[in-house]
């Protein structure tokens, strides 16, 4: 059989497996069922044709994954395409079911040359498992009530613990138990085909099933022993394809279950992981979502393989079966050996159960293993083979876990239920057999025989019990409710609509408790055990059961009022012991805490109480955080002589600290200087200086180990670039940095996220690429609402960017609906209190009204807006005052009161003046245009033209005469004050040199303020009507191309003006038909309360067009509508 197995193996990778291979690869990444299911039976087919000649059980297990896989595709297209042609499918399905009977009767039929009598009843093992897994479900809710955790004190009560303990001992000794009869019936079964061995053998469980951590959905890892004595070599030989036989036939019995990934099977044109596709062929790296991974062997793969079967031959290994005399399979215990293998092999084999067979052998192979366990070491005499290697073990996996730990902090990303909580929570423990010479196998017993031994106190090996029982139970309650082996979980992710491939374990409480011993106990391997090389269990307890712990847990876990709660307790202790660093820790946490749920004016209570003790301090980068903190809240207040003045102590201090180091805690304060910079006009430094981070976190993040912070420091970037218009360079930052966070996150939902989605959006709501922009304010809506008890401050901005929207496309309705939810939930967090906030989204909702028309609404909303800033800043000059001011001007404009929005244009120029000083910023530039317009109303053009002009040399000031949509505005407003004043020639230079930027700036992207352009220079073509009409026509195409045939107030606009330049072309039917569309158009957007100054010009071309035609009825109705207009 070894001859034709290395004959026939090459038939596996000839070409038409390899294009079956390709073909399949392709049907998955199209996501296309029915063509996959299709192609993976078409090569189960040429594998069992491949099987028939060469009669090898690979080839047979193969077809038999194969076709598997091919129906599980079947099931799942059906159920997600109900109303597909169902008898189709269920040929398909049957000729699939087909296929795999037929695989174990022609493997069984070659073997034995007839099919015996013996048949087990279709289902039974499904049916078996079923019950099996139903006792694992029920008796993990059951033990589940013991585990939960009071979240208004985050402890679990003692008898709790104890009961936790008692009950997952009882369960895990039982599965164990209910999996090994479940696995002996199976074999049962291959016996009644095969007959039983000729000799003695003992089949043992490995890996979880022998520490009693398997769950009922995991896979089997197992080797055989045979006794060979008296044995020939053909004898040994016979005994030996015998046992390689059983293990095929066990290996299809349970593919049969249909739970085999298929990239287990390590089929060459699929998953080349043993490396036997010919040079030149690339691996195809087929992905198996389809096939539900649950009961079934180790993987074939070089790093697995821990089956009866083994490993095939690697570059650096030779092949290596698990069947095996006593002694041969104990041998694998000795150092040399090890070295040449690693210690996961040994490991493993070290600790077994008997599944099946002679116990005495069992016996026997366990004593020969402890016997070169306890023997001197040859790497250091003074210690066993079991301590040396139980401590480089114990160093190995505690270096892995520092990699990539779990802490508190990873209570916030996408977990592994087995890799991040799971592993190395258990294997420690069963690292503490070898380093003390114990001889339990699973990590309960293990602690037990620890305190016999007297090497750890009864209570802490009741924490270490209890972390262990969290971590194990965790993986059992996971997979039970998927089904299946399932790892990726989230403790912030909503319990609501979970069942995704992010499962949501908020309810799982006991993380508390795991955490309150998992994190002394890892501090304690890394910090002492290992650097002292010291490896007693010597601390009386492994708990950390601190106000402070469960304030941290509280807040990853987006508990943020329990978090408060526990803080203010700490605080509290804190103040009677008069221990002003713990007072400032305290202070400076809750700070961070309002900061994160958006109380700004709360955070900067604590954070001042923080400053007023700070200089007692003696741990200057604690006092250089806590200014950066502060500079931080008062830069989100928009206060900036307060911002710059925290932020340059911050910035000082930590100079001198880090000798001008790029850390995570400078990069926060260098960006604070340069959203500084930014804010108080100094756009270049401002960029220069986030442009220097971020070279600076590049280099940083070789080795992805400041991932984190390149991210943030593309973000400052961004914000930035935003600020001053250049939204593509801002949308590329933002897209580098969303990917490194998903590589961070995962899919697990996060603010973070939230707030790069919410930037993406706005980056593309000022490009006006409005689907892409509603596309990603959803997305940070919809993530931010998946969140459990989510910072609001997070939906707030996600909703407000979708109500810009709906604004900007004309949608007024659908927009106030949004603001005003928005506004509800910034009152809630502010509760109902004064709040920058909140006065930020009055103004949004004023602006709103005064683009509906609805101006008393809108100066309502305005002047609430003022009052509320006033109070929150009394005496105080503050942007959002200023930018109130501008607000209330521009209703009292649209009102007809010019004098009333003069005066409040002259209130907000005194306050930019304190707050800008001499420096030139656009924030000036807005003003006077404001300023220009309002002139420009009262009929004054050369007053209003001054402003437009001052304006303009401002905006050439501030971005160095360099392309930018200010400025461009700027040249649209000075254009229009020539056009007014009669300059024809400088109307059209300005015109076009504003298009000009327009289109360097978007590109070939439509956009309102093009738009805008090009009605300008419609407007100077005067009397050249064609030409005029052609510029129209630009701009309708455009608006279309914006807003589809939704309708918006710039197409009433350009409808008019078109229908208006229709008539003096003589061209009266496309006239009237532009001009109806527009008044209509009109009435939608406005109703009654807002008119276009071109709907006078537009009525009066209507009127002579019906006189024309001696149509007196619309002549009387259009006159009526004329009357009605000079009424208003």
């Amino acid at each position: 059989m070894a001859d034709r197995i290395k004959d026939d193996a090459l038939t596996e990778v000839d070409s038409t497996f390899y294009e079956l291979g390709k073909k399949i690869k392709a049907a998955t990444e199209a996501k296309d069922l029915l063509d996959e299911s299709k192609l993976l039976q078409q090569l189960g087919d040429k594998y069992l044709e491949l099987a028939s000649r060469s009669h090898e059980g690979w080839h047979f297990v193969r077809a038999c994954g194969l076709f598997n896989s091919a129906r599980c595709c079947i099931d799942k297209f059906s159920k997600i395409n109900p109303t597909a042609a169902q008898d189709e499918l269920q040929c398909l399905r049957d000729d699939q079911t087909k296929a795999i009977d037929q695989v174990e009767y022609l493997y069984i039929t070659h073997l034995l040359g007839c099919f015996p009598e013996y048949e087990v009843p279709k289902g039974t093992y499904k049916s078996r498992l079923t019950k099996i897994r139903e006792y694992s479900k029920n008796s993990t809710d059951h033990i589940k009530e013991f585990m939960k955790v009071d979240i208004s004190t985050a402890d679990m009560q003692k008898d709790d613990e104890v009961k936790t303990i008692k009950a997952s001992a009882k369960f895990y000794n039982e599965l164990t138990e209910k999996l090994k009869d479940f696995y002996r019936g199976l074999l049962d079964d291959c016996f009644a085909v095969l007959g039983k061995p000729s000799c003695k053998y003992a089949i043992l469980g490995l890996g979880s099933l022998a520490r009693q951590e398997a769950t009922a959905w995991s896979d089997l890892e197992s080797a055989i022993l045979f006794d060979d004595t008296n044995k020939s070599e053909d004898e040994i030989t016979s005994i030996k394809t015998y046992f390689r036989t059983l293990s095929h036939l066990f290996h299809i019995k349970l593919i049969n279950l249909g739970e085999t990934i298929l990239p287990s099977l390590c089929i060459p044109v699929l998953n080349d992981f043993n490396k036997e596709l010919p040079t030149g062929l690339k691996n195809n790296e087929y992905f198996d979502d389809v096939t539900p991974s649950g009961v079934c062997f180790d993987g074939a793969m070089p790093w697995a393989s821990k089956t009866p079967l083994g490993r095939r031959e690697t570059d650096t290994k030779p092949p290596l079966e698990l069947i095996m005399t006593a002694r041969e399979l104990a041998e694998q215990q000795r150092e040399d050996v090890c070295m040449k293998e690693g210690y996961h092999l040994a490991d493993v084999l070290m600790s077994t159960t008997l599944v099946d067979g002679d116990r005495e052998m069992y016996e026997e192979y366990n004593k020969i293993v402890d016997s070169i366990l306890q023997s001197p070491s040859t790497q250091d005499s003074t210690m066993t083979v079991a301590r040396f290697r139980g401590i480089q073990t114990f160093i190995d996996d505690a270096e892995n876990e520092k990699q990539k730990p779990f802490s508190l902090f990873s209570l916030e990303r996408t977990l592994s239920a087995k890799k991040d909580i799971y592993r190395f929570a258990t294997m420690s423990i069963n690292s503490l057999k070898l380093i003390h010479g114990l001889s339990s196998t699973c990590p309960l017993d293990i602690l037990d025989e620890l305190v016999e031994v007297k090497k750890i106190s009864e209570s802490a090996a009741q924490d270490l019990k209890i972390m262990v029982c969290i971590a194990i139970n965790l993986r059992h309650s996971v997979y039970a409710k998927k089904n299946r082996q399932h790892e990726l979980i989230s403790f912030i992710k909503s319990l609501e609509g979970s069942m995704g491939k992010l499962l949501s374990v908020r309810d799982y409480t006991a993380i508390y408790r795991f955490l309150f011993t998992f994190t002394p106990w890892i501090e304690d391997i890394c910090n002492r055990q290992i650097p002292n090389k010291s490896f007693d269990l010597i601390l009386p307890r492994y708990l950390d059961n601190t106000s402070l712990t469960k304030a941290k847990i509280h807040f990853f876990m987006n508990y943020h009022e329990h978090a408060l709660k526990s803080l203010f307790i700490l605080e509290k202790e804190a103040l009677k012991q008069d221990n002003k660093a713990i007072i400032c820790d305290v202070q400076i946490f809750i700070g961070c805490i309002f900061i994160r749920t958006g109380k700004h004016l709360e955070s900067l209570e604590y954070l001042l109480k923080a400053y007023d003790i700070s200089h007692e301090l003696t741990q200057d980068n604690e006092v250089a955080s806590l200014f950066c903190a502060i500079g931080k809240v008062y830069l989100n207040l928009c206060d900036y002589s307060k911002a710059l003045e925290f932020t340059q102590k911050a910035y000082s201090l930590q100079r001198i600290l880090y000798e001008g180091e790029c850390n995570t805690i400078t990069l926060e304060t260098i960006y604070n200087l340069a959203m500084l910079k930014h804010y108080i006009g100094k756009n270049h430094e401002a960029i220069k200086m986030a442009e220097n981070i971020l070279e600076q976190c590049r280099i940083a993040n070789r080795d992805n180990a400041f991932a984190m912070n390149l991210a943030k420091s593309l973000e400052f970037l961004a914000i930035i670039y935003q600020g001053v218009g250049g939204q593509h360079k801002a949308r590329e930052y933002l897209t580098e940095e969303l990917s490194i966070l998903q590589n961070i996150y995962k899919d697990s939902p996060h603010d973070r996220l939230v707030m790069v989605y919410s930037l993406i959006g706005k980056s593309y709501l000022e490009l006006e690429e409005f689907g892409s922009a509603m596309n990603y304010y959803q997305k940070a809506f919809k993530m931010a609402e998946g969140m459990y008890n989510m910072p609001q401050a997070q939906l707030v901005t996600a909703l407000c960017g979708i109500a810009l929207l709906y604004r900007r496309t004309g949608k007024h309705i659908k927009a106030l609906d949004k603001y005003q939810k928005a506004y509800k939930m910034q009152s809630d967090i502010s509760k109902n209190k004064a709040d920058p906030n909140t006065a930020d989204i009055l103004n949004e909702i004023g602006m709103l009204h005064l683009d509906m028309g609805n101006h008393q609404l809108a100066l309502d909303s305005h002047e609430k807006a003022l009052e509320m800033l006033e109070n929150v800043f009394p005496d105080r000059p503050h942007r959002g005052i200023a930018c109130t001011l501008l607000c209330i001007g521009k209703v009292n404009n649209a009102m007809g009161q010019p004098k009333e929005a003069l005066l409040k244009y002259d209130r907000c120029k005194i306050i930019y003046k304190e707050i800008h000083k001499e420096s030139p910023h656009s924030n000036f530039a807005n003003l006077l245009n404001l300023f220009g317009e309002t002139y420009k109303t009262m009929g004054e053009f050369q007053e209003a033209k001054q402003y437009f002009e001052e304006a303009y040399q401002i905006e050439m000031l501030v971005h160095h005469n360099q392309t930018n949509h200010r400025l461009a505005k700027s040249l649209s407003y000075l254009a229009s004050a020539y056009l007014d004043t009669k300059d024809e020639s400088k109307a059209l230079e300005y015109y076009e040199k504003a298009y000009k930027m327009y289109k360097q700036i978007y590109k070939d992207s439509p956009h309102c303020e093009i738009v805008q352009t090009l009605i300008g220079l419609a407007a100077l073509m005067q009397q050249d009507y064609k030409k005029k009409l052609s510029y129209l026509f630009q701009a309708h195409q455009m608006l279309r191309s914006l807003f589809k045939e939704d309708p918006h107030q710039m197409k009433v606009r350009v409808l008019l003006l078109m229908g208006i330049t229709y008539m003096n072309l003589k061209r009266p039917d496309t006239a009237l038909r532009q001009l109806e569309q527009g008044i209509e158009m009109s009435k939608i957007c406005y109703g009654n309360k807002k008119n276009e100054p071109e709907l006078k010009l537009a009525l009066e071309a209507m009127l002579a067009i019906h006189k024309s035609r001696n149509n007196v009825n619309k002549c009387i109705e259009i006159a009526d509508a004329l009357q009605q207009l000079k009424l208003k």
